[in-house]
Order: structure tokens, then C-alpha cells, then sequence
């Protein structure tokens, strides 16, 4: 890392200030926020990181964890490799998972698959951790562009971290499932490339604008996007156009080459879809 690079070295539980060095580039947790609002967090009572509490109850001797969202995540479930079997709930069910174990005497809970679920109503919906507008440095350039596809993706791993990224973790997998821009990103690329491969002469901002102009707002229940953030309906400072629609794009500049083709011939009538 260049001398040049400032940073803070924030010692933590199990990272001490002697375990810094110059050839990590890491970023803090964003808690600063919930502590603005709610006061300092109690780490007598709370982990920072879901992860470290699932070490935690490992070495206590738990064999399962019930891993309940704050208001902070709502009820979006995001999946992440856990070191116990782990049922991951919303808040609401979370709050009532807790006043059971306070009320009953001798509380018991089942853990158990019941396999993968399909045609989940309403979907997509925007993340909770999806990035939002409005563009505070350059109010007259509107954000986000559009969204797409980010959250539980199964996606390639290396073997060179487990994949839940602890050292106590042995394990070692060709796949993860992860969440966030860094899942999305590679889809719009994905898209944008294959639309430059059909069409070459187009520029950046011709595929930018054929992405957005083919993207949709609604559901699968034909409801606006929903925000997970706060259950609502999203706008566009936080769904953009809207959500990537590949096929759509395709069928839509497909047919105005066609529209545009036929318009030069007086002998041709366009097809109307």
C-alpha cells in the first residue's frame, strides 16, 4: 500500500492494534448511523458482525442459531455462509422469536429445510442495501441509472478464503452466495456487452439509454417495485428507470431497426407490436 495512503487502524474484539499493517486495504462497517440514532452500541450484548457471532456461539458450545434482522433490514433475507445451521428471520418474526424465549420455560425451536422456493410474489423488489439518490454532488444529474439482479446470487469463489471469510473456518468452495453492487454490476455489464456485440457502432450512451429505456417499475404481482427498505413503493430515486430487462431491450431494438428499415421503403408497412 503506498505510504501516501492515510487510514485508521480501529482495534476491535480479536483485531489488535498490533495486527495492522501496511498491506491490508479494508473499510470500516457503516454502523456509525445506527449509533447516531440509538446510542453506542452494547458489545456485552451484540456482535458488530453476524459472522463473529455465529464463531461466538460455536465455541459456547450452540449448535444452531436463530439470526433475526433489526429495523434496519426489515424483512429482506439475505442469505450468508454461517459456521451452524442457521434460521434466518425478518423482524417481525424475529421480535416474536425473542418473547418466546423470554416467556416460555423451557424454550425449544425446530430447525428444518423445507427446499428452494419459487415464484416468490411480489419480486424483485430494491434492496435494502441498494445504493439511492438523489446525486447530492451534481443535483442535475439524476441517480441511479437503473437496477438489476444482486441479491443471494450464486457466483464463483476462490479457494483462497473460506466462505465465510473466518479463520477458524476450514472450508473451501468453488461457489458463494453473495449480495450487493458487486453481484449487480456484472449482470448490466454482461447485458451491455452482449448489446454491443449486436450492435458495434453504438456508443456508450446509446447502451446506456437502450438499458433504461427498456427497464421496468412494476412486479410480478403488476405493482410498482417495492422497497425493501421501508415496504413502500419505490420511486425513481430508488429503483432509477427501473429494473434491467434484457429481453424486453431486445425485442424493443429489434423492432425499431425494423420500424426504421421499413420507413425508407415506400413499398414496406411496419409491423406493429
Amino acid at each position: 500500500m503506498p505510504p501516501k495512503w492515510k487510514g485508521l487502524c480501529q482495534a476491535d474484539r480479536g483485531f489488535a492494534p498490533m495486527d495492522c499493517n501496511r498491506k491490508i486495504v479494508g473499510a470500516r462497517i457503516f454502523y456509525s448511523g445506527y449509533k447516531a440514532s440509538s446510542g453506542p452500541i452494547n458489545e456485552t450484548a451484540e456482535l458488530k458482525s453476524p459472522r463473529r457471532q455465529h464463531h461466538v456461539v460455536k465455541e459456547a458450545g450452540g449448535i444452531g442459531i436463530i439470526l433475526t434482522n433489526t429495523m434496519a433490514n426489515g424483512e429482506e433475507l439475505v442469505a450468508d455462509s454461517h459456521l451452524l445451521s442457521v434460521v434466518d428471520v425478518g423482524e417481525i418474526e424475529g421480535i416474536t422469536a425473542k418473547k418466546y424465549t423470554k416467556t416460555a420455560t423451557k424454550p425449544t425451536s425446530t430447525l428444518s429445510f423445507s427446499g428452494t422456493k419459487i415464484g416468490i410474489r411480489p419480486s424483485p423488489v430494491v434492496a435494502v442495501f441498494s445504493s439511492r439518490g438523489p446525486n447530492y454532488l451534481t443535483l442535475e444529474i439524476l441517480k441511479p441509472d437503473l437496477i438489476a439482479i444482486g441479491v443471494n446470487i450464486l457466483a464463483a469463489w476462490s479457494g483462497d478464503a473460506s466462505p465465510s471469510i473466518l479463520a477458524s473456518d476450514r472450508r473451501r468452495v468453488g461457489f458463494n452466495i453473495l449480495s450487493g453492487t458487486s453481484m449487480s454490476c456484472p449482470h448490466i455489464a454482461g447485458v451491455a456487452a452482449l448489446l454491443k456485440a449486436s450492435h458495434p457502432d453504438w456508443s456508450p450512451a446509446q447502451i446506456k439509454s437502450a438499458l433504461m429505456t427498456t427497464a421496468y417499475v412494476h412486479d410480478n404481482t403488476y405493482r410498482l417495485l417495492k422497497d425493501a427498505a421501508t415496504g413502500e413503493a419505490s420511486t425513481p430515486f430508488q429503483h432509477g428507470a427501473g429494473h434491467i430487462h434484457p429481453r424486453g431491450r431486445s425485442a424493443r431494438v429489434d423492432s425499431t431497426k425494423r420500424y426504421r428499415e421499413c420507413s425508407q421503403r415506400p413499398d414496406c408497412k411496419p409491423l406493429v407490436e
